[in-house]
C-alpha cells in the first residue's frame, strides 16, 4: 500500500473548551490500495467457502451430480426388471416342459409301452396294428458239447458236427458260447440219454432264455408267440419219452395235432424271423410224427435238427 507524504503533524484540538495544539506524526496510507490488500487477503478464504462467488454464480454443479446418481439408480431398477422378467420366463419355461414330460410318461404308463414303442424302432409313428408282447423267461435242456469264448471257432465246429449226421447249434451266455447237439425235457432225461454211446461224450445242461420284450407285432404274430414255446415243449417232451422208452411209450399224438393246427393256422407273419419259427416248428413236427410211428435213429436226428435250430433262433430275439 502507497505512503502519503507525511504532514507537519499540527493538529488543533478542544479540550474542556479550551484550545490546544496537538503535534504527532501520522502516516496516511491510500484506501483504494488498502481494498485491494483486503480483498488479496480474504480470497484463500472465499475458495473454500461454500456459498463463494464461484458457487454462486455456477449454482448447477452439485445438482448434476445428483441427477447423475439418480440416473444410475434408474438404470440399476430396469436392469432388476429386466431380470425378474428373465427369471419368470425361465420358470414358466420349466414349468411347460415338465408339464410335457409328464405328460408324455402318463401317455407311455397308460399303454404300457415306452417312447420306442410309441413312435416305431427307428422313431418313426409305429403302424397301427403293431403290438407288443412279453416272453416270459424259460429254461431250455440240452446235452453239450461244449463252452467256448470264440464264435469263429465255435462255427467251424457246428459245420464239422452237422458234416457228420450230428445235428448241432450254439447260444451265447454272457462271455460263453454253448455248443447244443441234443435238446430235452429236463437234465434227468438228459441224463439217461447220455447213456447211449453215441451221446456218451456229451453232458446235460440248464441254461435260461431270459424275458424279452417284443414289439410291434402283427395280431397273428402275437397268436403265434403265445402258442409258440408251448407246441415245442410238447414236441421235447414226446419225443424225449419215446427216445428213452423205445417201442413201449404210446405218444400223445392227438394232443400234438390239435397244436400243430393251431400253429399252422397263423398266417399273417411279417417278420423273417416269425416266419423262420414257423417253418422250423413244422417240419419239426413233421419228423416227430415219423419218429414216433417207427422209432428210427434218422427221423429222431431230423426232428433235433430243427428244433436245435429254434431253440437258436428264438434265443437270440
Amino acid at each position: 500500500m502507497d505512503k502519503l507524504p507525511k504532514g507537519n503533524g499540527k493538529v488543533t484540538i478542544k479540550i474542556n473548551g479550551k484550545e490546544k495544539d496537538y503535534e504527532e506524526n501520522l502516516e496516511i496510507y491510500n484506501w483504494r490500495d488498502a481494498q485491494k490488500e483486503m480483498a488479496a487477503s480474504e480470497e484463500p478464504v472465499a475458495k473454500n467457502n461454500d456459498y463463494s462467488i464461484n458457487n454462486i454464480t455456477n449454482p448447477f454443479k452439485k445438482r448434476k451430480k445428483i441427477g447423475r446418481k439418480r440416473i444410475s439408480s434408474v438404470s440399476a431398477q430396469k436392469q432388476m426388471s429386466h431380470s425378474t422378467t428373465m427369471v419368470i420366463i425361465a420358470s414358466i419355461s420349466a414349468i411347460t416342459i415338465g408339464i410335457l414330460i409328464g405328460f408324455i410318461l402318463l401317455q407311455v404308463m397308460g399303454t404300457g409301452k415306452n417312447p420306442s414303442q410309441v413312435n416305431g424302432e427307428d422313431g418313426h409313428a409305429a403302424g397301427v396294428n403293431g403290438e407288443q408282447m412279453i416272453l416270459p423267461a424259460v429254461d431250455i435242456y440240452f446235452l453239450q458239447e461244449g463252452v467256448y469264448s470264440n464264435e469263429d471257432s465255435v462255427k467251424s465246429l457246428v459245420a464239422e458236427l452237422n458234416a457228420k449226421n450230428q445235428p448241432a447249434a450254439y447260444v451265447k451266455s454272457e462271455d460263453n458260447i454253448h455248443v447244443l447237439v441234443t435238446m430235452v425235457d429236463s437234465l434227468d432225461s438228459g441224463k439217461a440219454i447220455q447213456k447211449n454211446t453215441d451221446y456218451a461224450n456229451y453232458w446235460p445242461k440248464q441254461l435260461t432264455i431270459k424275458e424279452k420284450i417284443i414289439q410291434n407285432l402283427t395280431s397273428d404274430e402275437k397268436k403265434f408267440f403265445e402258442s409258440a414255446f408251448s407246441f415245442y415243449d410238447m414236441l421235447i417232451k414226446e419225443g424225449t419219452t419215446a427216445y428213452i422208452q423205445g417201442e413201449s411209450y404210446q405218444a400223445n399224438t392227438e394232443n400234438l395235432q390239435k397244436a400243430y393246427e393251431i400253429i399252422q393256422s397263423i398266417e399273417n407273419l411279417d417278420r423273417e424271423q416269425v416266419k423262420q419259427l414257423k417253418e422250423l416248428l413244422s417240419e419239426a413236427y413233421d419228423e416227430m410224427q415219423l419218429f414216433l410211428a417207427d422209432r428210427k435213429e434218422q427221423n429222431w436226428v431230423a426232428a433235433q435238427s430243427d428244433l436245435l435250430q429254434f431253440i437258436s433262433t428264438y434265443y437270440v430275439m
